[in-house]
């Protein structure tokens, strides 16, 4: 059975009263619509997936269970739960859910990708493997599955990662970053970068001239607006781009790789900045050479890059993709890459940046001067 022809009407509708924040009479409108036709599980389905794409997890589970009492041979309702479980920190409802869909459909490369993460996370060591190989076999070009495979040891270290994993991370990530990052995550990092760079702040004025690389949705950037006149802010994500454009802090706004975004801006001579800011994002890049002498270089003198890194204590390694799927960075090898691209640093705490399922995460809040 399709949905009625004229739900994307519907959809629409409920989207404009969403905007008047009215959540309560977009619910029931569609409540109201999916009492039309009872007996139409698709209907249910597609107002999850509104729901879901606008942070509303609650709701959306509510109609996927619905449309799962009419039709439970739908593998995407089951995937569909597993995120927001996934999402919610509710690992094993999580698995459960994506268990279903790979029963429904025995090919779905990324239910067992997700399962291989979630199981390394409870420490099902061997299903974790299991998972991962089986979505290598069905989908071997798809960047998340590489990714995971490449964190787990499988397959060999890729220097950075594939900006397509990092594009389909944030998707459907940007609607509730912020919430994630503040409440699930206990996320310190944005506050630790303003609060460790302001000691270092020459210009304790509003007139510095401010880079945010990876800017996200803003949040990092959003503490600095009374010392900045103007803010530029680069992220690979174009829906964590429209997040942030919405807090109107930017003057400009691109969505660029960053090590590309500082290459481009250094060979046009485009614009220095006094202050580059970093927050959260080098755990997605593994050597970082080219972004410390892109950085340097974009820099006026006396600018100051700031940044964070989580912390490798492998001797062995400059750094290492752990099985979280974020690079941690040995400290003597950002001292090492600091001074090859003549900054000096000016801190370099060690620190808990925030907590991944109840333990904390040890990092490095640095501030790096040119001199």
């Amino acid at each position: 059975m399709k949905p009625a022809k004229n739900l994307n009407h519907i959809l629409k509708n409920a989207t404009q009263i969403l905007r008047t924040g009215n959540k309560k009479q977009a619910i029931q409108y569609l409540l109201n619509y999916c009492n039309t036709e009872p007996e139409n599980a698709d209907i249910p389905r597609e107002i999850g997936v509104f729901f879901q794409h606008n942070n509303m997890p609650f709701k959306a589970e509510m109609f996927y269970r619905n449309s799962l009492s009419i039709d439970n041979n739908q593998a995407s309702v089951y995937f569909n739960l597993g995120v927001i479980y996934q999402n919610m920190n509710q690992p094993d409802q999580a698995i459960q859910a994506y268990l279903q869909a790979t029963q429904i459909s025995p090919d779905y490369a990324r239910a067992f990708a997700n399962l291989g993460y979630l199981y390394h996370e409870t420490g099902h060591t061997n299903k974790c493997r299991e998972a991962c190989l089986t979505a290598q076999n069905l989908e071997p070009d798809n960047p998340q599955i590489k990714h995971m495979i490449a964190a787990l040891g499988i397959e060999p270290l890729p220097e950075t990662a594939d900006q397509q994993y990092i594009k389909n991370l944030y998707k459907d990530y940007a609607g509730h970053y912020d919430t994630h990052l503040s409440v699930t995550l206990k996320s310190k990092v944005p506050e630790l970068i303003y609060t460790t760079t302001l000691k270092y702040l020459k210009k304790q004025s509003s007139d510095n001239v401010l880079l945010d690389l990876g800017c996200g949705t803003g949040i990092c950037g959003h503490l600095f607006t009374q010392y900045a006149e103007s803010m530029t802010g680069v992220d690979l994500s174009e829906e964590m781009t429209e997040e942030a454009r919405k807090k109107n802090i930017y003057k400009q706004l691109f969505v660029s790789d960053i090590a590309e975004y500082l290459n481009k801006n250094n060979h046009r001579h485009s614009e220095k900045f006094d202050i580059i800011i970093s927050s959260d994002v080098l755990i997605y890049i593994g050597n970082l050479q080219a972004i410390f002498d892109g950085a340097y270089k974009a820099l006026n003198t006396d600018g100051l890059f700031s940044f964070s890194i989580e912390s490798s204590f492998d001797s062995d390694n400059n750094f290492i993709l752990d099985a979280t799927g974020r690079y941690k960075h040995n400290p003597q090898y950002i001292s090492h890459i600091a001074e090859l691209s003549h900054f000096h640093i000016l801190s370099s705490d060690e620190t808990e940046l925030r907590q991944q399922n109840k333990q904390a995460v040890i990092g490095r809040i640095y501030v790096l001067a040119k001199t």
